[in-house]
């Protein structure tokens, strides 16, 4: 048999639908497994990474919603913590530094502004990639 003679008979090492039923073309040389078991092994590949990325993108949805509570919380109980050292502390006992020079004025504004670029930027993300998707809030949580 001339293998790599005619264009028919090469077909069948290329196409995997095309493969005859005898042994000689089910196996390579050197008893190496057909193109079929490659390909078939590529779809099995391809769907695991399927399956992962659609369970992991589940998973990170769930677990974006914890670290946003975290994120609003973590602030919030900073700033408090603050406000109240600043209210019980006594005002006679302040010094100018030059850490702060501008006092807690300066730690509030600071807060404040790093509070507004943090949420400016989540926003911008959210607003870019919500015009990609649709209905994407029902394939997500079937």
């Amino acid at each position: 048999m001339n293998i790599g003679g005619s264009s028919g008979n090469y077909n069948c090492f290329c196409i995997p639908r095309n493969l005859h039923n005898d042994s000689y073309y089910r196996f390579e040389r050197q008893n190496t497994l057909s193109f079929t078991w490659r390909f078939s092994e590529l779809y099995l590949c391809i769907l695991c990474f399927t399956i992962i990325s659609v369970y992991s993108v589940r998973w990170i949805i769930k677990a974006n919603s914890y670290i946003t509570v975290i994120k609003i919380i973590l602030p919030i109980t900073i700033s408090l913590f603050i406000i109240f050292h600043i209210i019980f502390y006594h005002i006679g006992t302040t010094k100018i530094s030059i850490v702060m020079p501008r006092g807690n004025f300066g730690v509030l504004t600071a807060i404040s502004t790093g509070g507004i670029f943090f949420a400016f930027n989540g926003f911008k993300l959210a607003a870019r990639n919500s015009q990609e998707t649709q209905k994407i809030r029902e394939w997500l949580y079937q």
